[in-house]
This record gives C-alpha cells, structure tokens and sequence, in this order.
C-alpha cells in the first residue's frame, strides 16, 4: 500500500503564517511606495519586487493596489464582528457595540504608524475617500441589523439605524483626535465618545465650568 503522506496541524499552520507574512510584507511595501510617491503612481510590479515576490502572487492577496489599502480595515471588521457576536445576549446594545469596538481600537493603537500612515494616504486620494465612505456605510449597516437582531425590531427602523451610524462616528471621531494628537489614548477617547453618547442631552446642556 503507498504511503498517503499526512499533513500535520503544524504544517498547515505554518503555511498560513507564511502566506500572513508575505501579505503584511505587502502591505507595508504598498503603503511606503504610496507615500513616497503616490498612489497613481505606484504600480502592482514595484510593490511586487519591493517584496521580491511576482505579480501573480501579489494577486492572489489582493485583486488591485487599492486594495491594500483596506486590507487592514477588513481585518478590524471580521475582528469587531466576531467580538460583537461574544457579546452576552441580555447587554445593553451601547455597552455591547463600545466593547466590541475598543477591541478594534486596541489593534489599531498596536500598529499605529501603519494605522495612521493608511488613514492619511486614503484621505490625500478622492477615489480612496469615496471607497472608503462606501465601507463605513457598510460597516453602520452591519452594526445596524446587529443592533435590530438584539433590540427586536426590523433593520430598517430608526433606531438600530441610528445606532449603527453613531457608532461608526464615534470611532471615526476617536481615531481622528488620536491620528493628529500620538499622546491620546485611542481606546479611551472611543469610550468616551459612547459615554457622551449615551445621554446627549445631558452632555449638551449641562452647565459649563
């Protein structure tokens, strides 16, 4: 009988942080060319031989250079979907979104030079901007059905609505104060944001000192 070799969990594992490494290695090759030259400008085969590897490979991580640049944001998003489904069924929604989104907040305050080196290249870029409000909308629309699933009521009402766009600002609103000020802490302005959230009304009327 022919030996049937038998692949190992290390084996597999292996492979896969390799194909990681090569997609992170990427990543950063991308983002340096974009900044250094720009966007336009920076093509598949410079990334490509940055990294010494071929096109064809590039394109088995990414379909277009553009690509790259949210290769990170789909990663915080399966991380925050999958944070957001750990959440216990009977919390309150706000608790459950603030709690799902600091883990996001902390894998960004990990990586922070690649974080804000993504953000201001897509904001230098008008087609990268547009992409990029396409997959917030997307995002709110996520938190959104989420939110109605808990809350009981159907997606389209005004309050899961609402939850998912105040949601997505807070950590937009957090991430730009951190982007401009390395001093912040990310996570905890993110709180903040949901905090306030929490009962405006007292937070916009409330008697200044």
């Amino acid at each position: 009988m022919p030996h049937v070799p038998v692949i190992v969990q290390n084996d597999v594992g292996r492979r896969e942080r390799k194909k990681r490494a090569v997609r992170d290695a990427l990543v950063d090759a991308a983002l340096d060319l974009f900044e250094q030259q720009g966007v336009d400008e920076t093509t598949v085969e410079q990334i490509s031989d940055a990294v010494d590897v071929s096109a064809r490979t590039f394109h088995r991580h990414f379909p277009s250079k553009l690509d790259v640049l949210f290769a990170d944001a789909e990663d915080l998003r399966s991380r925050f979907e999958s944070a957001l489904a750990q959440r216990p069924s009977g919390e309150d929604v706000l608790r459950s979104l603030r709690e799902a989104m600091s883990v996001l907040t902390d894998t960004m305050a990990a990586r922070r030079h690649r974080e804000v080196t993504r953000q201001r290249i897509i904001e230098s870029h008008d087609g990268l901007r547009a992409i990029n409000l396409r997959r917030s909308e997307e995002w709110a629309e996520s938190v959104a059905r989420h939110s109605a699933m808990r809350l009981g009521v159907a997606d389209d009402e005004l309050l899961p609505r609402l939850l998912g766009g105040c949601a997505v600002a807070a950590l937009r609103t957090a991430r730009a104060r951190w982007m401009d000020d390395p001093r912040i802490d990310l996570t905890a302005d993110l709180r903040q944001c949901f905090a306030l959230m929490s009962d405006m009304g007292a937070a916009t009327t409330r008697e200044r000192r």
